[in-house]
């Protein structure tokens, strides 16, 4: 009873506000979809791509960590949606640091689409001055958070008080400035709106207060640079309000089974990718200089080789192989062995990698040689040269213009891509460096990833051609989360639009951003440690991804840096995957329909290649194992409830209950996974034990609850029928199995655990 209590106490407290709690108590008679969309509005003349947005930065990664979706809206270039069509929508976005052209046209459209029942969130700027001509409409897409706008405006903020301020969602990263910035006077027309922000002007103003963060039932809305604090010495930004907490408020509290994109499991993933960017650039260390040594073959014996329980994709740059820029048979016999490996993924940097990829959206030869032409002259591109004339034969006599002319290498982002010797071709870059990569290497290996180069800002056309190849793409980001950069506000979302394509960001990111693009402080990537901590504690953000270059091969300090990650990712309980795997994930969190069923329960399908989902603040909840369907287990972390599903259930049902908070470890009503090492699916629970199959890199470790308690089990592992393991195992009094399989699973494993009767002598 307690329990129950409990639990409808926990659901009070996360989705009362505004009326949620009605929502989920209630008996659907039809499954109700679960809305996670929300619209961004943008204008393309102040920020030029979805991507350069400030809901882009700042605010799209907590949304996406709350499990929704950002859909972005050029103003500038498309008619505002049709109002009747945004009640798909769970809320529209706008973070303007700019006034509108026409402001009246989008603030008519935004009252509607408010009027209709949408929630607006709202951060800086309102898009127009509150001038007499637009308070009656700039009012009215207020008037459902709570508040309105009057004319008037502190500009000398000397002397304000902080009336009240929400210490849950003021003061995340950085207090409000006492200095505070000028602000306008808001004031509360309802008593649903909670003033999380209440700022009482000096008396020589107006001696009022103003509501500068507020949420209510039609949204939120948070006066300019009392979001952010933005340090213009240091050119770093911090969030004054908490953005997880503020939004999840701000869209209404609902609960719903979060995709998450950082756990497999149980586990925080892992993995890592190479950019095959300097393949063939000689070794500066004196232990490899000679015979003169190359960065893959470094690699290969340093990074890859020793660590064959940590799996890694290798994008090879195509051009890198060409015999005419520096490539040649000892480049292919280096993909060979590499791509060989059981634990390489076969991946793919492009063909001639494009630096400014926006440059080939709209394609012309004539400027892009012209752009070579100005490049040679002004000596430009000089480090790929150097380094390419002794391998290919030229003699260091000849003029570099002569050079640049006869090969088109550019050595550096100067120019729009590193080898321009042939116009840039779009099926060269995906179609036919695929099959150059495929013939590398072994049989039955493919092509699975398509790692983005240069600026990493894919257009539609490319990310597009790589989807018709059926390969997966990665990259861009540039994750950081140090003393460098202190802010959540630096760890990028799951990933970019390009017009109807998305392209998925990398996790981490790599050496460059450590070593001010590899010209500097060789060591830097050491730093990454940091970043893996911070988007672990206090809340899971991401996985863990090693992302470097070969060239950090060429370095005794570089190479050490890499190697420091994968020694220490090796110990930790993570869960190894291919580069390849988490981009599936990432696009499964978009492809994954979620749909209320009933009171506690939903419908989860879609999914692609994501196979977690999440419950945040869940020390009241417990997944009902036996009530549910394609759920393989679940576990804990800050106060987060993670569970895994079974890839073989399209669509599984996830039921919630009460959480049993008896003394001592919880007790699953039926097997259920904890966490294991290795990927899970096909699991069959039967009465005396479990059947399942499993893949992944290193040893199999796996913790179980629910089986008889003091019970011994035997353990097998087959391989196509045929014994590959087995030994015996005895549940703990808490229902508790560990064990370890020391077995090669990479290809894949069938696991059997069965009780063994007491008195079998076993």
């Amino acid at each position: 009873m307690f329990a129950c209590l409990s639990f409808l106490r926990y659901l009070a407290g996360r989705l009362c506000f505004f009326g949620g709690m009605v929502l989920i108590l209630t008996q659907h008679a039809a499954a109700i979809p679960v809305q996670r969309e929300i619209l961004a509005i943008y204008d393309s003349v102040h920020e030029e791509l979805s991507s350069a947005t400030m809901v882009h930065y700042m605010a799209e990664m907590p949304l996406n960590h709350l499990g929704y979706i950002v859909k972005y809206h050029d103003i500038r270039t498309k008619p505002l949606p049709p109002v009747e069509t945004m009640s798909r929508y769970r809320a529209v976005i706008t973070w303007f640091t700019y006034n509108l052209e026409n402001p009246a046209y989008y603030l008519d459209w935004a009252a509607k689409v408010s009027e209709s029942g949408t929630r607006f969130i709202i951060l800086g700027s309102v898009g127009a001055d509150p001038s007499d001509n637009n308070l009656p409409l700039l009012n009215r897409v207020l008037a459902r958070i709570g508040v309105r706008y009057t004319t008037d405006f502190v500009s000398i903020t000397m002397g304000s008080k902080i009336l009240f301020q929400d210490e849950d969602l003021i003061g995340f990263e950085h207090p409000v400035d006492p200095a505070m910035p000028e602000y306008p006077i808001i004031e509360t027309i309802s008593l649903e709106a909670y003033v999380a922000l209440e700022v009482m002007a000096p008396q020589r103003s107006l001696n009022r207060p103003t509501a500068l963060v507020t949420i209510g039932p039609g949204g939120a809305y948070v006066a300019a640079e009392f979001e952010i604090f933005y340090d213009e010495q240091l050119n770093r930004s911090r969030w004054i309000i908490n953005p997880f907490a503020f939004f999840h408020r701000a869209l209404g509290g609902e609960v719903f089974p979060i995709p998450d994109t950082t756990t497999v499991s149980g586990r925080r993933l892992y993995f890592s990718h190479v950019d095959g960017d300097g393949w063939i650039n000689l070794v500066e260390m004196e232990r490899y200089r000679n015979p003169p040594t190359t960065s893959a073959e470094v690699m290969l014996k340093e990074l890859i080789e020793p660590f064959p329980d940590l799996p890694v994709t290798v994008g090879l740059v195509a051009g890198d192989l060409d015999p005419q820029l520096g490539g040649g048979k000892i480049a292919e016999d280096l993909a060979r062995r590499i791509f060989a490996l059981p634990h390489v993924e076969v991946g793919l940097h492009t063909s001639t990698h494009p630096f400014d990829w926006g440059f080939y959206e709209n394609y012309s030869r004539s400027a892009e040689l012209a752009l070579l032409e100005e490049g040679v002259a002004t000596n430009q591109p000089t480090g790929m040269f150097s380094r390419l004339t002794a391998s290919i034969g030229l003699s260091q006599e000849r003029s570099a213009k002569e050079a640049m002319r006869q090969l088109y290498v550019s050595g550096g982002k100067e120019l729009p891509r590193a080898y321009m010797r042939d116009p840039f071709r779009l099926d060269q870059e995906v179609d036919l460096a695929i099959q150059q990569t495929e013939a590398l290497a072994p049989p039955g290996k493919a092509v699975e990833l398509y790692q983005w180069t240069g600026d990493t800002r894919a257009f539609e056309a490319v990310v597009k051609a790589t989807r018709r190849a059926g390969i997966r793409n990665l990259n861009g980001g540039d994750s950081r989360f140090d003393d460098e950069y202190p802010s959540v506000g630096y760890v990028p979302p799951l990933s970019r639009e390009a017009g109807s394509e998305r392209q998925i960001y990398a996790v981490n990111s790599n050496e460059n951003t450590y070593t001010n693009d590899w010209t500097e402080h060789f060591h830097g990537f050491l730093s990454l440690s940091e970043t893996i901590r911070r988007t672990e504690n206090p809340r899971r953000l991401k996985g863990v991804n090693v992302y470097y270059h070969t060239f950090s091969a060429e370095k005794e300090a570089s190479l050490n840096a890499v190697r420091t990650h994968l020694r220490w990712a090796r110990k930790q309980k993570l869960a190894p995957i291919e580069a390849s795997r988490y981009a599936t994930i990432a696009d499964g969190f978009f492809s994954t329909k979620i749909e209320r069923r009933g009171p506690w329960s939903w419908r989860v399908s879609g999914r692609d290649g994501l196979q977690t989902v999440r419950f945040d603040d869940a020390e009241e909840l417990d997944v009902d194992l036996a009530a549910s369907v394609g759920v393989i287990g679940r576990t804990r972390h800050q106060g987060s409830l993670y569970i895994a599903l079974d890839e073989t259930v399209p669509a599984a049902t996830i039921k919630l209950k009460a959480r049993d908070k008896a003394p001592g470890p919880e007790h699953a009503p039926v097997t259920a996974l904890d966490n294991s090492r290795w990927r899970i699916w096909d699991l069959e629970r039967d009465a005396c034990g479990i059947n399942y199959q499993a893949s992944g890199y290193g040893p199999g470790e796996f913790t179980w609850v629910g089986f008889l308690p003091g019970t011994t089990y035997e353990l097998e592992a087959r391989h196509d029928e045929k014994m590959a393991w087995s030994s015996f195992a005895t549940a703990d009094a808490d229902g508790r199995l560990e064990f370890e399989i020391k077995a090669d699973a990479i290809s894949g494993i069938e696991i059997r655990l069965s009780c063994i009767p007491t008195g079998s002598g076993a």
